[in-house]
C-alpha cells in the first residue's frame, strides 16, 4: 500500500505537465469494493465486494505495454527485415571491427564505413519512440522537457523511477498530437525516490541499492564488491533513468535480448561489459559499457552510439536526460529536413544525404558527455 500511496504522490507532481508520464485524474481513498475482480491462487482480490478498497483513475494507453508493442513489430518484420532506422533518424550501413578479449573484458571499435539510403523511403511510425523515452525521462529529472534554461526541480532534487523497463512504459495512440506516431507514456511510478544530489551516505546507499527489478538494476546497484571493483562511486540518481532508457532501446533494437543476460541469475557481473571506442577519430572516447549486439546491429552509428553511452557502466559517461533529448530532437531534424528533400524532383537525394550526415557530426550527436 506503500507503493500505491506513493505512486499517487508522484502522478500528482507531474499531473498536466507532460504526456510523457502516465497522468491521474482522480484519487479516493474510501470506497467500497464492488466485486468486479475478486481474484485468484496467484493474484489477490483488488476489488473484494463491500470491503474497503482505494481506487486511482488513470489516463487510458490503448495499445497495451512496451513490451507489447515490441512483439508486435518483431512479428511485422524480421531480423533480415528488421524494423527501419527511421525508429529515430538516418539509415548508413556501418562495420565493425573488434579484438579478442583481454582479462575477461573485451575492446571494440565503433567505426563508420559508409552511407546508404536504404529504408529511407519506407514510411515508419517508430521514429519517436526514443524521443518519447527521453521526454519522459527529462520530466523526471528536470521537471520540464525544455533543452535550456533554469529547470523546475530544485537543483538538490532527482527523481528516480527505479523501475524504468517495457512492462512500465504504455503505448497510447488515441493522442491528438500523436498523428503518426504513438505516445509512449511511463508508468508504475510506485518505486520512484526522491534523491538528492551527490554524495550519498553509505547506509543510504545500502537502503536504496536494492530498490527495483533485478533485470533492470544499473551497475550502481550491484553488488559492492562489484560496484568498487569497477570503480563506480556509491551514488544513485538519474542517471538510472538513462539506462532504463538504454536497457528498452537495446530491446527493441535486438529483438528482446538482453544488454546483460547475467542479471536474470542474479550475477550481474563480471564479464558482462566491454570497452568500447565511440569515436574512431579521438582516442579518449573508450568508454566502458554493456551491450555487445548493438555493435553489429543493422542501424546507424548515431543510433547505435548514443544507446551504448545510455548503457556506459559509470553514470557519469551517461548524457544528462537534456543531453539526450537534444541529440534526438536533432537527429529528427535531419532526418524531416531530408524527408523535406525527397519530395522534390529536382534534388540530388545522395548529396542532401551525404550533407545530413555531416550536419549530425557538427550538431555533436556523439559528442561526449
Amino acid at each position: 500500500m506503500q507503493d500505491f500511496e506513493n505512486e499517487c504522490q508522484a502522478m500528482g507532481v507531474f499531473g498536466g505537465k507532460t504526456k510523457h508520464i502516465i497522468q491521474m485524474y482522480g484519487y479516493s481513498k474510501d470506497e467500497l469494493g464492488q466485486g468486479s475482480y475478486e481474484g485468484d491462487e496467484d493474484v489477490p482480490g483488488l476489488d473484494p465486494l463491500g470491503q474497503k478498497v482505494q481506487r486511482v483513475f488513470l489516463d487510458y494507453c490503448d495499445a497495451g505495454d512496451m513490451d507489447d508493442y515490441s512483439r508486435r513489430l518483431y512479428k511485422q518484420y524480421t531480423a533480415e527485415n528488421p524494423i527501419p532506422e527511421k525508429i529515430i533518424w538516418l539509415v548508413t550501413d556501418y562495420f565493425i571491427s573488434h579484438f579478442p578479449p583481454i582479462h575477461g573484458a573485451f575492446f571494440f571499435v565503433l567505426e563508420e564505413r559508409g552511407r546508404t539510403l536504404a529504408n529511407m523511403s519506407v514510411f515508419s511510425h517508430h521514429r519517436k519512440l526514443f524521443l518519447c523515452l527521453a521526454q519522459g525521462c527529462a520530466m523526471l529529472e528536470n521537471g520540464d522537457e525544455n533543452l535550456s534554461g533554469d529547470p523546475v526541480f530544485d537543483e538538490d532534487l532527482n527523481c528516480v523511477h527505479f523501475d524504468m523497463k517495457n512492462e512500465n512504459v504504455f503505448i497510447k495512440t488515441t493522442d491528438d498530437e500523436h498523428k503518426e506516431t504513438p505516445l509512449l507514456v511511463i508508468g508504475d511510478l510506485g518505486l520512484i525516490q526522491i534523491m538528492a544530489k551527490p554524495p550519498m551516505s553509505n547506509s543510504q546507499y545500502r537502503l536504496m541499492q536494492k530498490i527495483g527489478t533485478i533485470i533492470a538494476l544499473p551497475p550502481e546497484q550491484y553488488e559492492s564488491s562489484y560496484v568498487a571493483d569497477f570503480g563506480i562511486k556509491q551514488y544513485l540518481g538519474t542517471g538510472i533513468n538513462i539506462w532504463g532508457i538504454g536497457k528498452i532501446m537495446h530491446h527493441l533494437i535486438t529483438r528482446a535480448r538482453e544488454c546483460n543476460p547475467q542479471a536474470y541469475f542474479n550475477v550481474p557481473l563480471p564479464y558482462q561489459y566491454m570497452w568500447t571506442q565511440l569515436d574512431t577519430e579521438d582516442a579518449e572516447s573508450w568508454v566502458m559499457t554493456q551491450g555487445p549486439l548493438l555493435l553489429e546491429a543493422p542501424y546507424s552509428y548515431q543510433l547505435r552510439r548514443i544507446v551504448l553511452k545510455c548503457l556506459a557502466m559509470d553514470y557519469n559517461k551517461r548524457p544528462s536526460a537534456r543531453e539526450l533529448l537534444g541529440v534526438i530532437t536533432r537527429a529528427l531534424g535531419e532526418i524531416e529536413r531530408v524527408e523535406g528533400v525527397a519530395g522534390g524532383d529536382e534534388m540530388d537525394l545522395d548529396v542532401e544525404m551525404e550533407s545530413a550526415a555531416e550536419n549530425l557530426g557538427r550538431l555533436g550527436v556523439g559528442d561526449e558527455g
